[in-house]
């Protein structure tokens, strides 16, 4: 994150809502059926991905 927090998490979704950003919305259990929070895409310095 650009303010030097790092997370581990799985990504549900990417998506464009009415607050007019894009965001993730993800979750921590690995489920694919929801996302519990979602994280703007100004927030994020980098992406790293994992198998």
């Amino acid at each position: 994150m650009k303010n030097g927090d790092k997370k581990k998490l799985y990504i549900v979704d990417v998506d464009y809502e009415t607050w007019g950003y894009d965001m993730i919305i993800y979750n921590h259990t690995g489920s694919k059926s929801y996302g519990d929070d979602d994280i703007p895409f100004g927030k994020i310095d980098f992406i790293e991905l994992a198998e």
